[in-house]
């Protein structure tokens, strides 16, 4: 591929990476934790919602200490398919400490951890915001295929490539 600019919007500077190019990446406490979004589905959205996104955080300052829950603020966000919303209202943590999600073993780490902290956030909103009442016993709830960071890990350098490559995410 040959071009005069490129954009390396992914969010870990991974076309940089890949590129071979120079990248800096922050260390322990610079990086942000990354979250798992979840699924649910068979919601009566109307029921959730009605239950307010106050409740929900109201929720997850006080009862979600006492079911483990990593963060005390999320949302409920619908997807244009009926009776499903995503989740967000997890916090990653590998050891103590944000991953690297470029390191394969850190991120596959944050993997299982997402997953797990994702069931739990959401068999807490279905008990304590009834957010499931159209479905039978069986909860049902999917995780996204990767844990999700909302910031850069790792940043390209441009040293003295100027304006020709445009970094970020």
């Amino acid at each position: 591929m040959t071009g005069s600019v490129f954009v390396d919007a992914s969010g870990d500077a991974d076309v940089v990476h890949h590129a071979g190019l120079a990248t800096d990446l922050g260390g322990p406490g610079q990086r942000q934790f990354p979250s798992m979004q979840f699924l649910m589905q068979d919601v009566d959205v109307g029921a959730a919602y009605a239950a307010g996104l106050d409740k929900l955080n109201e929720l997850l300052q006080t009862t979600g200490r006492e079911w483990g829950l990593s963060r005390t603020g999320g949302a409920v966000l619908p997807t244009p398919r009926e009776g499903e919303v995503y989740g967000a209202m997890t916090r990653i943590g590998v050891d103590g400490h944000s991953p690297d999600m470029t390191d394969p073993f850190e991120a596959t780490a944050a993997e299982i951890a997402g997953r797990a902290e994702a069931e739990k956030a959401g068999r807490f909103q279905a008990d304590r915001l009834a957010a499931r009442v159209r479905s039978g016993d069986d909860e049902q709830v999917e995780t996204e295929p990767e844990a999700d960071v909302d910031r850069d890990d790792r940043r390209g350098q441009l040293g003295g490539l100027g304006p020709r490559l445009g970094v970020g995410g």
